[in-house]
Order: C-alpha cells, then structure tokens, then sequence
C-alpha cells in the first residue's frame, strides 16, 4: 500500500494563500460595489432635497449649479463598476452621474448629467437653440447657461422684423368725363396679412402720395403726402383701400409702412424662429 505524503507547511500555506486570496479579491471589489451603490443613494438623496451646500464637498462643480432636481427610488439605482476606481450611477429617467476613489478611498462625484436644473423656459430656449447638446455634462451646460443674458442680447440684436403685410396694386379705373374738370381715377389696393397672426390696423400705415395742381403759381404741381392708418387683417387675410383722384388732387402712388411694436426685444420674444445652429453662430462670434 503506497503511503500518501503529508504537504509540506510550505505549500500547504501557497495553497491556501492562493484559495483564500482569490476569494478576498472577489469579496473586496464586491465590498466596494457595494461602498459605491451606498454612496450613490446618499449623493441622489441630497439632490432629490436640493442641498448643494452638503454635496460640495462630495461633488465640486455642483457649485455651479443654479438648482437641483431628482426624483428617484433607491432601488432603481443602477451602479457599475467602470473599473476599479471608477463607478457610474445611473437612473431609470438617463440622469446619471460618474464616482471616482482616490488613493485613500475616498469616494466622489466627477461629473453628471440632467442633475442640474433650470426653468423649462429656458431650458427649452437652449435646446432649439442649440445651446444644448447630450453630450454635455451639467458643469459644461452650466458654464453656457451663464451666458444666457449675453447670447439673448446678441439674439435680439441680430434679430429682423419681418413685414407680415404684401400690398397689391389693382389696376385703375380711369372716367374722362364731357368736361376736363370731370376726369377721375378710381384707385384700388390690397394688403394681405401672411402671418398666422392677427395684425391691427395700428400696426401699419398706408402712405399717400399726391400731386395738386394750382393753376395760379408756378410750378403748378406740387407734391404733398397724407397718412392714414390701416384696417385689422385677420391671419392669411386681406384688406381693400380704394381712393379716387380728380383734376387737381392726383395720387401718384402708395407705400405701405409697418410700423409694428418697435420694442425689439418684445418682437424678438413673439416672432423669433429658432434653426438650431444660432449657440454655434454666437460662439464663432466671440472667438473673432
């Protein structure tokens, strides 16, 4: 019968070391899941209650931000290992935000996304405007969010008041009567409205251009203009004006004034049409 040799304590003590440590190392980053996921429920706690003051010194650039906003449940937290420093939390809505350990262990955000909030208004002004984009973080939107005041004023400043109103010349009808003095033209004009909006008479006016004859001083035509203020048009519509000339008084021709609310900013906040690319124009802008 073949006896069976005992280990030696040599390498009794490398098999266990080899077992015992492959189990501490599944245990430890198992451990530090779990420290990261206890971390990210009390980073999203003090978020959802808007305490900025309290996540400074967890998260830096929350300093920058205006507010927070975050509603969650603990359980729908998603946390994974990027690697063995690095965490992402992630929640059921795509807000998410990035953990990283230093040397010491310490754990603390890096950077996030749709944590910081902002009114919906604005908000919505940023994102047909271009000013926000998925792959900024909300340290990067904030930086442009700043800007907000400036990139509104360049905006307004580049901004152009379109005229609503297309004005068509009728052809006119001409009466030459037995007697010179008899002779008239009847004139006719339309304005339509092209805008999806009502336009009051107030907004515009129609400008007359006459010429008088006087027999007695030279020179015997003299030209005057007379103004007369327009008709409410509703959205696609149109108006007619209608004028008559005689011997003496003879309307040349008519120019129609808009003269719309000239506050710029208020026309800007009414009829201003985003693109998309107007964040981009007013970067190129400041980098002139």
């Amino acid at each position: 019968m073949k006896k069976i040799k005992p280990l030696s304590i040599a390498m009794s003590a490398l098999v266990l070391a080899s077992c015992g440590g492959a189990g501490s190392s599944e245990d430890a980053k198992e451990k530090a899941l779990d420290s990261a996921k206890v971390f990210a429920i009390d980073v999203a706690t003090k978020v959802s209650k808007g305490q900025k003051d309290s996540l400074v010194a967890l998260y830096p650039d929350v300093a920058k931000a205006d507010s927070l906003a975050l509603s969650f449940v603990a359980d729908s937290i998603n946390v994974v290992e990027i690697d063995s420093v690095n965490y992402l939390a992630k929640f059921d809505d795509g807000k998410q935000f990035s953990i990283a350990k230093d040397a010491q262990g310490k754990l603390a955000v890096t950077e996030s996304k749709g944590l910081f909030a902002y009114p919906e208004k604005d908000l919505d002004f940023a994102r047909k405007t271009g000013m926000w984009t998925d792959s900024l973080t909300d340290a990067q939107f904030a930086e442009r969010m700043a800007t907000m005041s400036e990139f509104r004023n360049y905006l307004i400043g580049t901004f152009k008041v379109v005229n609503p109103l297309v004005m068509t010349k009728m052809e006119p009808f001409v009466h030459d009567g037995t007697c010179n003095r008899e002779y008239y033209v009847k004139h006719k004009y339309v304005v339509t409205n092209k805008s999806n909006k009502s336009i009051s008479g107030k907004d515009y006016k129609m400008v007359l251009h006459w010429y008088m004859f006087d027999a007695v001083q030279a020179p015997y035509y003299k030209r005057y203009n007379k103004t007369e203020i327009g008709k409410d048009i509703a959205p696609g519509k149109s108006v007619t004006f209608k004028w008559t000339s005689d011997y003496y008084h003879i309307l040349e021709n008519v120019s129609l004034k808009y003269v719309a609310n000239t506050n710029k900013a208020q026309l800007f906040e009414e009829n201003f049409q985003p693109k998309g690319d107007e964040y981009q124009k007013f970067l190129a802008t400041k980098k002139k």
